[in-house]
Order: structure tokens, then C-alpha cells, then sequence
């Protein structure tokens, strides 16, 4: 093959790359603006729309959406997946698409009505909050280079696991397993109603965040090691489906918090498909399409048995009446930023004991008597609602601490930490690159809160994903840039 040839063929492939990312882009938009239409006419279509809507609030949702779109898209060239990305797809949907949907429909969050000076106040505060992690996670410096396309790819780069290892994995998954069996019981472990425990409080968390994961994490390395044999062995194909079978039964999809699933088995749809880590807006469409329609179904199962026939139609009423599906208390992250501000007129700034609250989680009641509560219900109870076990954004977190210096100190923060996580990704240690599958995955509920409970569960999952990765590999090596043992067609 000639020079000119080689050019013209490296030529055609950057074109057909480009192409597919086009194509790619160009559907996520499609079903974004579908869902924003449905958002602003389907309300009329039905009869609820708001009788009268002020430009002064649509302006705001308008500015605060054409940002978020833009930085979206912007993430989108950079990734397949990030933590920016994730950042992107909660703004979008938690603070523009639900809440105007919420707006035009007249629909208030656990019967808390907002006026039209909330919505606006409200869509400032989420509008200096957006601009500040663009600003900060977009600033460059030293080692800023753009993201490689290995941010995503630490599988493909690892220490080989030994077999050896791979069967003390296997006998931990299969403790951590009997333990999750012994404790709820085996009728209770396919639904969410029934999984419970008689664990004190304190324990029982303990166990749902560090021990129960373990099969999960069992597998993720599971599909590792089967993916690394050249030659699939009876052996290794055993193995993967042992891994699955203990997975299913500890971390049954219907018998988990949907924060909890969504980390989880997305975090092992990464590891198990390079497509997702490869293909830059492949993991978004699929992620939105599941977050708006699959994700709203398994509600169902906090009050009843797993049945997949109701699952199904479930799924198909969702779908059915999307226009109006963010009118849901599911959906009250912006809400829950404008009662922050009614908190703080009322009984003023925590300066700071939220934040202290949430990174000392740890530490006992008995031990710390003024330990405060999380965010959302510490605002909710204050407020007279019975239900308190509420969300709490970040943005609401940093306005009761600070008032609008702490949405923009948190902001800042924010951005930094998303610039830092994303663009050194080459670089973490072994134990962080492998985690980032179910970080990035779990950065999402962080964002939507409260901090207090979301930051202790992330902390409990990383325990519990680090056990697993010290067994596999003896420690925890510097670079996910070592060997490779993958063959990039499987």
C-alpha cells in the first residue's frame, strides 16, 4: 500500500469515527428536545398546563437548559463516559426538564407549593451553580491535556489475576452470600418490600454497604478474568456464571435501592461491554432511556413482590405518559433547592455543620450528641412534613451552609474535583481506575443527595470493592497502563 493510499484510508476511517459520533450526538439530542416538547406541550395537550406561565420563569429554564446542553455536548466529545457527563445528565434532567415539566403542570413536590419568585430565585441559584462547574471543570493546567480515549478503558490494561485468586474471590462472594441469605432470609431476597433485617441500625448498614456488594465486586473481577483467558476454559466459564448466580441472589436488581442497581449492575455493564467505554454517546443515550423510563418502574417494587408482567406494564404506562412523568416526588431535587432557601430565611445559615456532618459520618451520635442530620430532612422536618427521608442536591447542601457563597464554593469544588477525576484518569492507581465504572455511576445520586447519607454509602461501596481488589491482586499497583491481556474483539 502506497503513502497517499494509507493517508486516504487513515483518511476515511477518522471520517466514518466522526460520522458515528455524529449520528450519536444527533440522537441524544433528539430525545432530549422530544422530551423537552412533551414537556412544554404535552401539558397543554392534556388540559393541566398552568393558566398562566411567566416569561420570567421560562426564561430561566431556557437559559439554564441551552447550558446545559451545551456543556453536555462538550463532554460528550471529550468520553464515552466521565464524571462531567454525569453532571451534565442530572442538571438537564433534575434541574431543567423535571421541574419545568412540574411548573407548567402545576405539580408540587410532597404538596409544597412554589411561587413563581421561587422558580426564579431557584433557577438563578442552579444557573450560577452550572456556570461555576463549567468554568472550573473546564480550566486547564498542568498535565491538562484533553481525555485520552483510555479514561475509560482501565479493563483493557490490567495485571493478569491468577486463578488461585480468582477462587479466594470466589469463596469470599460465597461467604458474603450465605451472610446475606442468613440474615434476611431467602423468601425476602427478590423484592425490596420484603428485604429487611433485625440488625440494629447501625450494623445493618454496615452489612448493606460493605458486605453485601461483595458478590457484585466478585463478579466485576469474574468478568475480568474471564475476559483475560485466551482460550475460554469449562473452568472459567464456571466461574463467570457462579459469580452471576451469587450476584443475583445478594443483589437481586428488585431488592435494591434504585441508586443501588443502577451503580451496581451499570457499573457491570461498563466492565462487561467495551462498547459502552468506547463508543462516545452510546453509555448516554442508553443511560437517559433507562433513567426516564426503566428506572421510574422499579418504584413499584418498595411496596410489592417482584412480578415482571407488572414490571412490564409498568414500563409501558411510563412510557405512555412521559409528558408527564417527572410529576413525581421522585423528581424533587429543584424543589427541595427552594425550601433550602425557605429553611434559611427562617432559622438562618449551618455554617458549615452540614458539610462537617456528612465527611464525619462515622463518628456515633452517642460520641457527637450536636451531630446534625441530613440536609433534606433536617429542612423537611423543619417544614412539618411527616415523610423527612428526602433528597438534598449539592447546590442545596452548599446554600445552607454558605447561602450563595456556598453554592459557588461548592461549585467551584465540584469542578475542580470533575476536572481532576477526568483528565488524570490515566494516571490513578490500579484501585481507582477499576472503581471508576461504579463512581461515576454513583456521583449521580451524590448530586441529588442528601450528601450525608450518599457520600457514608460510597464510602461502605469503595470498602467493599477495595477488599475484593486487594484479594485479586496483593495490593494496589499505580497505573492502569500495564500489560494487555484483552482481545479487543471479544
Amino acid at each position: 500500500m502506497t503513502s497517499s493510499s494509507r493517508i486516504s484510508a487513515g483518511q476515511l476511517e477518522k471520517k466514518g469515527s466522526v460520522g458515528g459520533l455524529a449520528v450519536s450526538h444527533a440522537a441524544i439530542l433528539a430525545f432530549i428536545a422530544v422530551v423537552a416538547c412533551l414537556c412544554f406541550l404535552g401539558a397543554s395537550f392534556f388540559g393541566t398546563v398552568k393558566s398562566v406561565a411567566q416569561p420570567a420563569v421560562l426564561t430561566g429554564f431556557a437559559i439554564n437548559i441551552c447550558l446545559g446542553l451545551v456543556a453536555y455536548i462538550i463532554s460528550l466529545t471529550k468520553a464515552p463516559i466521565s464524571f462531567s457527563q454525569i453532571h451534565w445528565v442530572f442538571y438537564l434532567t433534575f434541574f431543567c426538564l423535571a421541574p419545568l415539566s412540574q411548573y407548567l403542570n402545576a405539580y408540587s413536590c410532597w404538596d409544597y407549593v412554589l411561587s413563581d419568585n421561587d422558580y426564579i430565585n431557584t433557577n438563578f441559584i442552579i444557573l450560577i451553580w452550572g456556570a461555576c462547574v463549567f468554568t472550573f471543570s473546564s480550566l486547564r493546567g498542568r498535565g491538562g491535556k484533553v481525555m485520552a480515549e483510555a479514561i475509560n478503558d482501565p479493563i483493557d490494561c490490567i495485571p493478569h489475576i491468577r486463578v488461585s485468586r480468582m477462587l479466594v474471590m470466589l469463596a469470599l462472594g460465597v461467604v458474603a452470600t450465605f451472610l446475606v441469605v442468613t440474615v434476611y432470609g431467602f423468601d425476602n431476597l427478590f423484592s425490596r418490600s420484603t428485604m429487611e433485617s433485625d440488625l440494629p441500625l447501625t450494623l445493618d448498614l454496615i452489612f448493606g454497604k460493605v458486605i453485601r456488594p461483595l458478590p457484585i465486586f466478585v463478579l466485576a473481577f469474574g468478568i475480568i478474568f474471564f475476559r483475560q483467558q485466551n482460550k475460554k476454559t469449562l473452568f472459567s466459564v464456571l466461574v463467570l456464571i457462579l459469580c452471576i448466580a451469587l450476584s443475583l441472589l445478594a443483589d437481586f436488581p428488585a431488592a435494591m435501592a434504585r441508586y443501588n442497581a443502577a451503580c451496581f449492575y451499570g457499573g457491570l455493564a461498563i466492565i462487561a461491554i467495551p462498547s459502552l467505554r468506547k463508543k462516545k454517546g452510546l453509555f448516554s443515550l442508553l443511560f437517559l432511556a433507562l433513567f426516564l423510563v426503566v428506572f421510574p418502574a422499579t418504584n413499584m417494587f418498595k411496596t410489592s413482590v417482584f412480578d415482571m408482567n407488572l414490571f412490564l406494564e409498568t414500563i409501558g404506562s411510563i412510557m405512555t405518559n412521559l409528558s408527564t412523568g417527572f410529576c413525581a416526588v421522585d423528581y424533587d431535587a429543584y424543589s427541595l433547592i427552594a425550601r433550602t432557601v425557605h429553611y434559611v430565611d427562617v432559622y438562618g445559615l449551618t455554617w458549615g455543620k452540614q458539610l462537617l456532618t456528612s465527611l464525619l459520618f462515622f463518628v456515633p451520635r452517642a460520641v457527637w450528641a450536636a451531630k446534625s442530620v441530613g440536609t433534606g430532612e433536617l429542612v423537611s422536618s423543619a417544614q412539618g412534613q411527616r415523610f423527612t427521608d428526602l433528597s438534598s442536591p449539592l447546590a442545596a447542601e452548599g446554600y445552607v451552609d454558605f447561602g450563595m457563597v456556598g453554592v459557588v464554593c461548592y461549585a467551584a469544588i465540584l469542578g475542580l474535583l470533575i476536572r481532576r477525576f477526568d483528565r488524570n484518569a490515566p494516571t490513578q492507581s490500579l484501585l481507582f481506575s477499576l472503581f471508576r465504572p461504579f463512581g461515576v455511576l454513583m456521583f449521580f445520586f451524590i448530586m441529588r443527595g442528601s450528601l450525608l447519607s450518599t457520600w457514608a454509602y460510597t464510602v461502605g461501596f469503595f470498602i467493599s470493592f477495595s477488599l475484593v481488589a486487594f484479594v485479586a491482586f496483593g495490593g494496589i499497583r499505580k497505573s492502569s497502563r500495564v500489560d494487555c491481556h484483552l482481545d479487543e474483539r471479544i
